[in-house]
């Protein structure tokens, strides 16, 4: 099968997938229906100061796997609702970051500075249609781009790179996260420097067990399920303690009040 044929027969895959019913006897796929719902729920979110689509994800991924499994059949259902609710996301973050200039979601700061100003204006409608417009046709140009270039550039790198280029990859990319991680380049470079090391977590092609502590459990690596709710849960969970311990010591900052002669 050629690139191409592989793209098509994702999209089969979730088209003629399982149907969850039936209107006027054409069935409607469980997965496009999953994605609609995450969507609604995204934007409800997005459109909720203090929810964000991570956050959406952390709290809707334990639920979708008690509802689905761990079963392959329940891949497609279960991305495509965090696919959903993720775009939802995006498209509801600007809503309160338009009419009240509190944005919904951290990527909806920008749309603060023209968007809250037109909805002064009385252009608030024009405002939401813009930044709804820009949302779906950026999310949509990128997953094209995403899912026609991904494939080649897969190819080409197993193709024409060997291990001493992948290693200045791997390289580039540390390079970029220390760039693009804001004011703590160190942070960022102790995050990713951390990911390598889960991932060296598996048992190599040498059949040599790295990192297992001698354990079945980690012979083919840290399972995907359990690296995604940490990374998600865990990370909220951080952050939640984080802005507790910033609200205590706000609350103990008390103002001095002057007494006696100010002269």
């Amino acid at each position: 099968m050629s690139v191409l044929e592989y793209v098509w027969a994702g999209v089969l895959a979730v088209i003629a997938g399982p149907a969850a019913f039936e209107i006027l006897g054409l069935g409607i796929p469980i997965t496009v229906l999953m994605v609609f719902g995450g969507f609604v729920i995204g934007i409800v979110g997005g459109a909720t100061p203090g929810l964000a689509g991570p956050f959406l994800m952390a709290v809707s991924l334990p639920i979708l796997l008690s509802i689905f499994g761990f079963t392959p059949d329940a891949l497609l259902p279960v991305l495509g609702f965090l696919v959903g609710v993720m775009k939802g996301a995006t498209v509801g973050g600007a809503v309160p970051a338009i009419l009240f200039n509190t944005p919904g979601t951290p990527d909806a700061m920008l749309t603060t500075f023209d968007g809250y100003p037109m909805a002064q204006k009385g252009q608030a409608g024009k405002a939401l249609r813009t930044a709804h417009f820009a949302s779906v046709s950026g999310d949509t140009f990128s997953d094209i781009v995403l899912f026609t270039c991904a494939p080649f550039l897969a190819i080409a790198v197993e193709a024409y790179l060997g291990f001493g280029e992948k290693a200045a990859l791997i390289l580039l990319s540390l390079a970029f996260v220390a760039a693009v991680v804001g004011s703590s380049p160190m942070k960022g470079m102790i995050a990713a420097f951390f990911g390598l090391f889960v991932a060296a977590i598996a048992t190599g092609e040498d059949s040599y067990p790295r990192l297992t502590l001698e354990t079945d459990f980690l012979a083919n690596g840290v399972p995907l399920i359990t690296a995604v709710l940490g990374v998600l849960i865990l990370g909220e969970v951080l952050f939640a303690f984080e802005q507790m311990w910033r609200d205590r010591r706000v609350e103990k900052i008390k103002e001095v009040q002057q007494e006696g002669d100010q002269r």
